[in-house]
């Protein structure tokens, strides 16, 4: 009796759940096994990328067809052999031509797609093997989406990848998508980026853009065993490794048949890893096939989700109870077993406070009792103001913010805070700290001892208080778990049918549960792969110098595609959207509003209408142009205006807001309004930039810091932001503006301020009067800064105004179209506002018309794919329109906006209008209609509204109090942490190497030098503590305003600034006087004289950091004190003026017999206009 052998697939395809979508797989890959097939490797990529022209350089020779545009619509298999053609159509003909290339022949059947089948080419290459083949495949993003779809058909079976992309779209969605499906596929991926070419240096440094590119790689699990750069355009490129591609391809390709085994193995692995994506995907859609039952039922998905929500709940109620309970029984028995109330400082106080109470202490010569008991009480005294300074942070504090934590009832936490400011401080009455003083030795063992039974019986004490808190917060927790239990299962019951058809739909997923399991098993068991990657990678140089074609290969002639005429961007037929706008009298509609303006009703909607009104009248439109820096902006700006009047090319970090308008009454042609930044809005910007460089600089600090210059950074952010900061210190330190000024200057004197650092980085916003052709329409441009700033108010900036913005154009440059920075701003603003124009600048880069066109293609692709359909693509050259002979395609696009989009603009206008003044009448007959009710009625109403205005907006008022707990904890930790920092400053500052010199009067030099080098290391660490006070502080603001108003409300001026002065200020001749008491010998470091002057040191530095934090605490709540009083003026004035509307509205409604005569004549003349 024989036994089957099985193949490793065939024993899987037996024991493995495979089905109809894994058939066609299956089929390749045993055709693939079965036979002798050769190792095949794939040249993929989008079209465009340059795989045929870098394939004819493999080659050896110009043989396949290369162009901007898709040449390729069938994957062309390249095989050992003499020359040949064959390519086999979908009806079975066969086209067979040897001992010559036919081009033409070649280009037809490469992009028949539909017709031909397979089309494969043989050449007598020496580096290709008869068991390995190459392969050129469509763009994997063409316009034909069967392209990328034959492609990754056809590459299931393919041995190794080698993906090529072009520089600008490395980063595209296109080439992740499709790098990541076949990393998923575990197919060896080695990448090429050609057209490396149009990397520019001066831009980005290539180092950068080559470990950015090798990260975001590695972010998205993509990982080629190589990555190469190429340009087939310039040869002598600085980073161009083209040879070295070629000898390595051609290494590999030479010994790539030894392979073949390890790649059958990962080709089994990758069909089983198919396997198992697919048996997730059937039970995802069992899930979803629940929710399909639910609806035919009458639940929604909501209900369903609501129902897991719940039972997920109730199963974490008792856990989460527990866990708390736990948590909270760890964290006192941690506080109880940790807390211990006298460190070195104390326990130093503690013995000399013993030692004052010795039989044998005395005071002086002669040892006066009453000097003697004055030393005793100053002692103590000094002990104990330490002690309580410790037990109020260590104790108070901590307990009193970790209850604030906690989740409790209000009466609970009330309760709580109650019991932890009763817990009494034994240790004030004297009588009781003395008690445990006992007769004996003092030492410094009893000390320590004395020191602990003190600590035992303090926190015995707490512990008396908190031990039945804590059993009261246990009791609480299981209250509150109950009452969410019982309102959850009460919600469940309205879902008790949704659970009987959830039942019938679990056998299906188990069963798919359990083929899951059998197939990951199966997973584990495939061996023989796990080398593949680097036995590759060991090819790539094995043998180097293999030629290309060496004998001559005859091509018959081919012929250049005619260029298609270059079409002018198209004026859409404007449709007769006029005709089914309502009809206006403007002017009547005006002239009623402004009549009616001062009736104590509608007013807002009275004002919104007058508001659109006067826009409308004036053309008053904005347009706001938004993109990445260097994308062409201002040079687009410029275009519109018909006049170089913006600086180009700015320094990205300086950027700001310039508004372009036509000349005012106070403003001629040329005038530029320049509003400087504010003291506050540049201090927080300064901060901001100065932490992401690891600095705490502020605006005053900034101006006497050094070596900013010689600062070296790694990546272009930490570049970028640098740059910033030393820009921002050269303006602050010329002292040339006054903060928060608007100065009034010539379009000349502006441009060149705008185009210099040190005075661009103190603008907030520029604006310029200009007369042109749109300025003259009263249409407004913005210009806002570049999207990917180092400061992300600058991006907030931009954001702010194309909320406000009537059209949002977005600038891309045609060599980065659509970047990662215009991606991810579009991802950002498209939910604000979706661009009406995406504008390719810069298009007369390209070679010719097929190449624009697929980069219009490949944007255009990308703004569906953002969700922006309605986004028109606009192709242009701004720098060319602005020369003599002009773009023609700006034209067209100026007179569309002028002929298309003004009237659009206007009719907007209208339809709002309409809607504003449908909204007015509505609230209008409200009015008339409440004044016809009974008086008792309208007066009800007139209370209730009233009432539910002030518990509503007025309670949260109230509610917006001071909490200075994060200030309190702050005071409470930074004295120690200090301390703790400052020794290690003073151990590394201060030693035998740095005070050494033989003569006394140069060691007290030393010592000297040395003293002032720590206190400025000092400085810096104060500063460091301050800075995260302040972040801290403004954090707990911002998180206070957000409690009390949640996402109604937000301020944008909720800045913490501390008052100028407060540095360390401790002056260094306070130490120096200290040396002066000290003999300074050789043996300084070695006879105790350095340890007693290190504690003088220390005794001194210890009473200015209290000092000192006192100050910066009592500043800092001052400050928060202001800023919240700030704020609630602010909100008190806006209540009060609507409060007093409403009140006036009220009162007319209320009235005995209010006059509705206005209300109907206005009523009666909205409606005629």
């Amino acid at each position: 009796m024989t036994t089957e052998t099985l193949t490793p697939l065939e024993e899987r395809k037996r024991t493995l759940p495979f089905g109809e979508p894994e058939q066609a797989r299956l089929e390749k890959l045993d055709e693939k096994l079965s036979s002798d097939t050769p190792f095949s490797v794939a040249v993929c990529g989008h079209f465009s990328a340059g795989k045929s022209t870098l394939l004819n350089h493999l080659l050896g020779a110009d043989l396949l067809p290369s162009s901007p545009i898709p040449t390729t619509a069938n994957i062309m298999t390249i095989a050992s052999g003499d020359p040949g053609l064959t390519a086999i159509t979908n009806d079975g003909e066969t086209h067979v031509f040897t001992g010559h290339i036919p081009w033409e022949k070649l280009q037809t059947f490469a992009l028949d797609g539909t017709g031909v089948r397979k089309v494969e080419l043989s050449l007598p290459l020496r580096f290709l093997p008869k068991d390995v083949t190459l392969a050129d495949t469509p763009g994997v993003d063409s316009t034909d989406g069967t392209h990328e779809h034959d492609t990754g058909s056809e590459l299931l079976t393919t041995d190794a990848i080698i993906y090529m992309t072009d520089y600008n779209h490395v980063r595209s969605e296109t080439n992740l998508r499709f790098l990541r499906q076949m990393q998923r596929e575990n197919k060896p991926i080695i990448l090429v980026v050609n057209q490396i070419d149009k990397h520019d240096e001066n831009e980005l440094s290539f180092s950068i853009f080559s470990h950015g590119l090798r990260d975001m790689l590695q972010r998205f699990d993509i990982h080629p065993i190589a990555i190469y750069f190429t340009s087939g355009h310039q040869l002598d490129h600085p980073y161009n490794e083209l040879s070295k591609w070629i000898g390595d391809m051609r290494s590999l390709l030479y010994h790539a048949g030894s392979l073949k085994d390890e790649s059958k193995t990962r080709m089994v692995r990758s069909a089983v890893s198919a396997l198992l994506e697919r048996l997730y995907q059937d039970r995802s859609r069992g899930e979803q096939a629940i929710e399909h039952s639910l609806q035919a039922h009458g639940f929604s998905v909501g209900d369903h989700q609501t129902l897991v929500q719940i039972r997920e709940r109730v199963k974490r109620l008792d856990d989460e109870t527990r866990e708390a309970t736990a948590d909270l029984r760890h964290r006192l028995d941690e506080f109880f077993k940790q807390t211990y109330l006298f460190p070195h400082d104390l326990m130093e106080a503690t013995k000399t406070w013993i030692e004052s109470l010795d039989p044998s202490f005395k005071v002086g010569m002669f040892g006066s009792k009453k000097k003697k008991t004055a030393e005793q009480e100053k002692r103590e005294e000094a002990l104990l103001l330490a002690l309580k300074r410790r037990w109020d942070t260590e104790v108070h504090l901590y307990l009193s913010e970790y209850f604030k934590k906690l989740t409790l009832s209000p009466s609970i936490a009330r309760h709580a805070q109650a019991v932890v400011q009763a817990i009494p401080f034994r240790a004030e009455d004297s009588e009781w700290l003395r008690s445990f003083v006992a007769d004996g030795v003092k030492n410094d063992q009893y000390v320590y001892t004395l020191a602990s039974r003190l600590n035992h019986a303090l926190l015995k004490e707490v512990k008396n208080m908190i031990e039945p808190l804590y059993r009261e917060i246990v009791t609480d927790f299981e209250q509150q778990t109950e009452e969410e239990r019982f309102r959850l299962l009460e919600k469940a019951e309205e879902f008790q049918e949704i659970e009987t058809l959830e039942a019938e739909n679990d056998k299906h997923l188990k069963t798919l549960d359990d083929s899951i399991t059998r197939v990951k098993v199966s997973l584990t068991e495939v061996e023989g792969d796990e080398r593949l990657e680097e036995d590759m990678k060991a090819l790539l140089q094995q043998t180097l110098h293999l030629d290309g074609l060496h004998t001559d290969i005859e091509v018959s002639e081919r012929s250049e595609p005619e260029p298609e005429e270059r079409k002018a961007f198209s004026i859409e037929t404007f449709s007769q959207e006029g005709q089914s706008q309502p009809q206006i009298d403007v002017r009547a509609l005006k002239e009623t509003v402004e009549k009616y303006i001062d009736q104590p009703y509608a007013e807002d909607e009275r004002k919104d209408l007058l508001t659109t009104i006067e826009k409308a009248e004036k053309s008053d439109y904005t347009f706001v142009m938004a993109g990445a820096f260097s994308a062409g902006k201002s040079t687009f700006l410029n275009a519109l205006v018909q006049e170089e009047i913006m600086p180009v090319s700015p320094h990205p970090t300086t950027a700001s807001l310039t508004v372009v308008r036509y000349p005012d009454e106070k403003h001629q042609h040329g005038d530029v309004a320049v509003q400087i930044k504010s003291e506050a809005v540049l201090d927080a910007e300064i901060q901001a930039v100065a932490y992401e460089c690891g600095y705490t600089f502020n605006l005053t600090r900034l101006k006497t810091a050094e070596g900013l210059s010689i600062v070296k950074t790694t990546t272009l952010e930490e570049k970028q932001r640098l740059e910033y900061l030393r820009a921002l210190q050269l303006a602050v330190k010329k002292e040339q503006y006054a903060y928060g000024k608007t100065y009034e200057m010539s379009l000349r004197e502006w441009q060149k301020i705008a185009a210099t650092e040190d005075h661009a980085c103190l603008i907030e916003e520029s604006t310029v009067y200009f007369q042109s052709d749109m300025t003259t329409k009263g249409w407004s441009l913005v210009d806002t800064p570049g999207v990917q700033s180092v400061n992300e108010r600058h991006t907030r900036m931009a954001v702010e105004k194309i909320k406000k913005a009537d059209r949002f154009m977005y600038v891309t440059y045609y060599h980065h179209a659509f970047s990662r920075a215009d991606e991810s701003f579009i991802q950002r603003i498209k939910e604000i506002q979706v661009p009406h124009y995406m504008v390719i600048n810069a298009a007369d880069l390209a070679k010719h018309e097929q190449e624009e066109q697929y980069v219009t293609t490949f944007v255009n692709d990308q703004l569906k794919q953002a969700a922006c359909r309605e986004t028109v693509t606009v192709p242009l050259s701004s720098k060319r329109a602005l020369t003599p002979a002009g773009d023609q395609r700006f034209s067209d696009f100026m007179h569309y906006l002028e002929t298309v989009e003004g009237t659009r603009l206007q009719l907007n206008s209208h339809q709002e209008m309409s809607e504003q003044l449908q909204t007015l009448m509505n609230a209008l007959h409200t009015v008339a209609s409440i004044g016809k009710r009974p008086l008792a009625e309208r007066k009800r109403q007139a209370e209730q509204e009233t009432r539910t205005y002030r518990e509503n907006e007025w309670e949260s008022l109230k509610n917006l109090d001071v909490d200075d707990g994060e200030i309190k904890v702050w005071e409470g930790h930074a004295t120690r942490r200090l301390l703790l920092v400052f020794a290690d400053r003073f151990a590394t500052s201060i030693h035998v190497a740095s005070v050494n010199a033989k003569d006394k009067n140069a060691r007290e030099k030393q010592l000297h030098e040395a003293l002032d080098a720590f206190l400025k290391e000092c400085e810096t660490e104060w500063q460091n503590e301050l800075y995260a006070l302040v972040n801290q502080v403004r954090a707990s603001l911002t998180e206070q305003i957000s409690r009390v108003y949640g996402g109604k409300r937000t301020f944008e001026d909720t800045y913490i600034r501390l008052e100028t002065g407060i540095d360390f200020h401790l002056p260094v001749q306070s130490l120096q006087t200290l040396t002066k008491q000290r003999k300074l010998k050789k043996s300084f470091f070695y006879d105790g004289e350095f340890d007693a002057f290190k504690t003088e040191v220390f005794s001194l530095l210890e009473e200015h950091v209290r000092d000192r934090i006192q100050v910066a605490a009592n500043s800092v709540k001052k400050d928060k004190n202001e800023q919240l009083e700030k704020l609630k003026e602010h909100v008190q004035k806006e209540l009060k003026t609507k409060e007093k509307k409403q009140a006036d509205r009220l009162q007319f409604l209320t009235s005995e017999h209010p006059d509705m005569t206005p209300v109907e004549e206005e009523l009666e003349m909205l409606t005629t206009v």
